[in-house]
């Protein structure tokens, strides 16, 4: 009985001192699923589920296989992320399940400075099986009848900084140092399998070319535990159009590995990744094997949450907006009572071009928004061949009463049944669209309709509408004369009110 005793004292401790040194799993998909190297990154990809597959040592009998299945998604319109995952490692006979979420917040500390926090409370449940262990006493009754199972709390968390290109990362894994414990069905003592903490460091810096197509980002991950030296990773992920992944890394005196992912139709992630293994371990452990499958669940919420701005942030931007609109109403009435000072109204002209200029920045569109309105543009904008008559059905617009005095100067809704517009201004929220109305009319006299598109994405400032070409070509020539290309961003270009 004795002897038996000491055989579980001894599986024990060891597997608690040599696998100490992986208990958290690690994945050559970190470029594609940065959530499972910090939970701070939660939502960062979006609204996406991700399964990942990986097979190590493969000429080791026994060697580690893990599964892991996770998701997240960002809270829209705020700058929170969520995630949960789903982690099956599986060790010889030592079987370990973790079930847990995680909750991510991220502040903006500045202009483009944004750091994010996250926690991840979890349930981890660990098996002792040891049907799979190998012994010549192949009638002992310890090692071929008894399964242990044990649960309890564990917790990651992690911190997320970005600075334009540059990323930062800490995460730290099994926070609680979680102790499983299990009974010896012999003398009935108790003993304890702990989770030791895993102290991760990620540092990165985004190169972008080719119109933003190709993009090059080196980075450098390190790891450690309480007690073990620090084991650094370095490689390089390269990104082609946001079609094609991949990552070139190397881990100190451990492997080398190469992984590639492909998007199809925008939603799909396929990838597969395959590592070389060097050092002592390279004579007798074999190659280690990686897929990943990730599904977009969600578009709207694609952005990531750096990019994100919290509801007090956005009344600020409509407050500075609503303020802009007075101060330059302000500049316009003392240059019509103050003509004989020719150096102040200079002045006051100045500084109405810049506060107009402030309204442009702040009507910038993001690529990915320019590239939406290039296809709005290519899908509804008006070409030199496509005049003819054809049958036509109303598209939604928003009516503008220009000659209100009353501050809310949008009323109802109408139809029209007239072709073309000739848009002077493109905005991603109504607010915006409003102030660029009354720039046009206070500094141009002109009066505008605000419509939106079919997509019921953008606000467009619409001069007036018309049944044929001749029409269009005069007021694109009245504009021109008024020069408002002055006090909008890009040209005017016409819009077909209908479809054909």
């Amino acid at each position: 009985m004795k002897k038996k005793t000491i055989i579980f004292l001894i599986i024990i401790s060891i597997s608690s001192s040599i696998i100490k040194a992986q208990q958290v799993f690690i994945t050559d998909f970190n470029f594609i699923n940065g959530y499972l190297l910090n939970p701070a990154k939660a939502g960062d990809s979006g609204t996406k589920l991700f399964w990942i597959n990986r097979q190590q040592w493969k000429d080791i009998p026994g060697a580690p296989e893990i599964t892991v299945v996770s998701i997240e998604t960002r809270v829209s319109d705020r700058n929170i992320g969520l995630g949960a995952f789903v982690i099956s490692d599986s060790d010889n006979f030592l079987r370990k399940t973790t079930i847990g979420g995680s909750y991510n917040y991220c502040l903006k500390l500045g202009e483009k400075h944004f750091l994010s926090m996250a926690i991840s409370p979890g349930i981890v449940t660990s098996q002792l099986d040891f049907n799979n262990i190998r012994t010549d006493e192949i009638e002992d009754p310890l090692l071929f009848s008894n399964v242990q199972n044990a649960t309890n709390f564990c917790a990651d968390a992690g911190l997320n900084y970005k600075f334009r290109n540059l990323n930062f990362g800490f995460s730290v894994f099994q926070l609680t140092g979680t102790r499983l414990n299990y009974k010896s069905q012999i003398d009935g003592n108790y003993l304890n399998y702990q989770l030791v903490q895993h102290f991760v460091g990620q540092l990165s810096y985004t190169f972008i070319f080719a119109n933003e197509k190709f993009l090059v980002e080196p980075s450098v991950v390190g790891r450690s535990t309480i007690g073990l030296p620090i084991q650094f990773e370095a490689g390089v992920n390269l990104s082609y159009n946001d079609l094609v992944q991949t990552r070139i890394g190397y881990r100190y005196n451990s492997n080398a590995y190469l992984a590639i992912g492909f998007n199809l139709y925008d939603d799909l992630t396929v990838g597969c990744g395959y590592e070389y293994s060097l050092g002592e371990i390279s004579g007798y452990s074999g190659s280690s094997y990686e897929v990943i499958i990730g599904y977009r669940l969600k578009r709207r919420n694609d952005m990531p949450n750096y990019k994100k701005i919290d509801k007090a942030e956005n009344q600020a931007i409509k407050s500075s907006l609503e303020n802009q609109s007075q101060k330059i109403d302000e500049v316009i009435y003392k240059n019509d009572q103050l003509n004989e000072n020719i150096k102040k109204t200079n002045e006051e002209m100045k500084l109405l071009k810049e506060e107009i200029d402030n309204l442009k920045n702040n009507s910038k569109l993001s690529p990915e928004d320019l590239e939406l309105l290039k296809q709005i543009q290519n899908q509804h904008g008006l070409k030199d061949e496509e005049f003819e008559e054809n049958d036509v059905k109303d598209s939604h617009i928003i009516n503008t009463d220009s000659n209100s005095n009353n501050d809310e100067i949008f009323k109802d809704e109408i139809n029209t049944n007239q072709k073309f517009c000739v848009i002077v201004g493109a905005y991603l929220n109504l607010e915006t669209a409003k102030q660029g109305q009354k720039i046009l009319l206070r500094e141009l006299g002109l009066s505008t309709t605000i419509i939106q598109d079919s997509e019921a994405y953008f606000y467009f400032i619409c001069s007036d509408f018309f049944d044929n070409k001749e029409d269009v070509a005069k007021e694109k020539q009245r504009l021109m004369d008024l020069n408002v290309e002055s006090f909008i961003i890009g040209k005017p270009w016409t819009y077909k009110t209908v479809d054909d």
